[in-house]
C-alpha cells in the first residue's frame, strides 16, 4: 500500500480537527484503501488486461492530482473536513467497477463498496455512488453532463453538515482525466507480448505523454516524447504509425481542454486553471529531431466576431494556430498529415 499523499495527509489533518468523529472517520479511509489495494485493485487487471493501469498506481496518481489541483494552504481550505473525507473516499471508490468490465463501470460500484465499507451508513454509501458515477459516462438525461446531476435543490448533507458534493466530483473528475503518462502501461508487454489492436493506441499515448498540473501558472501543460523509431531506416510504417498517435494526441489534448472548462464550470476551485497546452517532442534511434512543431496552446480567450470560439495560439504567436504546420481551424483537422508528409523530415 502507497504512503500518504500530500493530499491525504492534508485530509487527515482537516479530519483530526473534528476530534474522535474525525478520527473515525480517517480509521474508516484507512481501511476502504487497505481493503482495496488488498482485495480489488489488483483484480481488475485480471477482468480487463487490455486495459491501461486502473490499479494502485493510478488512485495513487488521481490523489496525486487532486492535491496539485487544490494547491498551497490557502486554497486547502476551500474544502471543509467532510468535503475533504469525500473527496479521498471517492477518488478511492471511483475505478472499482472496472472489476467487472469496462462497460459501465462508474455504475457498478456498490458491491465492491459495501465488501470495504459495509452497508450500514447508507448516507454515505448513496453520496459515494452519485460521485463516484459523475466521473464519466451518461447523465439523467442522456447527455454529457454528468455534474449536472449532482445538482440538487437542497444539497447534500452528512452528519448535518453541507457537503459540496457536485464540486467534490469535479475536482476527481479533472483529477482523473489528467492522470495519463508511463504509469499506465507496460513497455515490456507491448514490446513482447503486445496488446489488443484496439487497445494499442491508448498504451501508445500512455507511454509518451507526461502532465504537468501548474495552478500558479493557470495551466495544464503536457508534454509528448514520441518515439518515431527505435533502429534503422524510418519506414512507410514508421510515419503512418506516427501520423495515428499524434492525430490521437490532439484529440486527447481537446477532450481534456474540454473537460478543464467543463470541471471549472461547476468547481470554482478550478477557476485559475485558464489553458491546456500541449509541446511535441520526436525521437528518431534515440536522438530527438525538431520538426518546427510549435506548442499547440488553448486557452479560454475569445475575440470578439469570431463565432465566439476559444483562442488556440501557438508558443510564439497569438494567431489560431497560424504556423505553416498547424494550419487548421481545429487543432485536430489535418495537422498531423501536413507535419508528416515532408520526405526531408524523415531522412535517418
Amino acid at each position: 500500500m502507497w504512503e500518504d499523499t500530500p493530499f491525504e495527509k492534508a485530509m487527515k489533518n482537516s479530519l483530526s480537527g473534528l476530534g474522535q468523529e474525525g478520527e473515525a472517520l480517517i480509521g474508516n479511509y484507512t481501511n476502504a484503501k487497505k481493503t482495496l489495494v488488498e482485495q480489488v485493485y489488483e483484480g481488475i487487471k485480471a477482468t480487463e488486461p487490455e486495459l491501461s493501469d486502473h490499479g494502485p498506481r493510478h488512485i495513487k496518481n488521481v490523489l496525486e492530482n487532486v492535491g496539485h489541483l487544490i494547491g498551497n494552504a490557502r486554497e486547502k481550505k476551500y474544502f471543509n473536513p467532510l468535503e475533504y473525507y469525500f473527496l479521498g473516499m471517492v477518488t478511492l471508490f471511483h475505478d472499482v467497477g472496472n472489476i467487472h468490465g469496462r462497460d459501465r463501470h462508474n455504475e457498478r460500484i456498490k458491491d465492491v463498496y459495501v465488501h470495504a465499507r459495509g452497508s450500514n451508513d447508507k448516507q454515505e454509501m448513496r453520496m459515494i455512488l452519485q460521485a463516484a458515477k459523475a466521473h464519466t459516462g451518461e447523465a439523467a438525461d442522456g447527455s454529457k453532463d454528468t455534474l449536472n446531476d449532482l445538482n440538487v435543490d437542497g444539497g447534500f448533507h452528512y452528519q448535518s453538515q453541507p457537503v459540496r458534493l457536485l464540486e467534490v466530483a469535479a475536482v476527481l473528475r479533472m483529477a482523473d482525466e489528467l492522470a495519463e503518462g508511463p504509469q499506465r502501461t507496460s513497455r515490456f508487454v507491448f514490446d513482447t507480448m503486445g496488446y489488443a489492436p484496439e487497445n494499442r493506441i491508448f498504451h501508445r499515448y500512455a507511454s509518451c505523454v507526461q502532465v504537468n498540473i501548474d495552478r500558479n501558472a493557470g495551466r495544464f501543460a503536457l508534454s509528448f516524447n514520441i518515439e518515431v523509431c527505435k533502429a534503422g531506416r524510418v519506414e512507410d510504417s514508421h510515419v503512418n504509425a506516427t501520423k495515428e498517435l499524434l492525430e490521437f494526441c490532439y484529440k486527447r489534448l481537446v477532450k481534456l481542454d474540454q473537460e478543464r472548462k467543463y470541471t471549472k464550470f461547476y468547481c470554482n476551485l478550478l477557476a485559475p486553471f485558464r489553458v491546456t497546452s500541449g509541446t511535441f517532442l520526436f525521437w528518431i534511434n534515440d536522438e530527438e529531431h525538431d520538426f518546427d512543431l510549435p506548442t499547440v496552446i488553448i486557452d479560454d480567450r475569445v475575440i470578439p466576431g469570431d463565432g465566439a470560439a476559444p483562442a488556440g495560439r501557438t508558443a510564439t504567436g497569438t494567431r489560431r494556430y497560424s504556423h505553416p504546420r498547424v494550419s487548421a481551424r481545429s487543432v485536430t483537422r489535418v495537422p498531423p498529415r501536413r507535419i508528416l508528409s515532408l520526405p526531408h523530415c524523415w531522412d535517418a
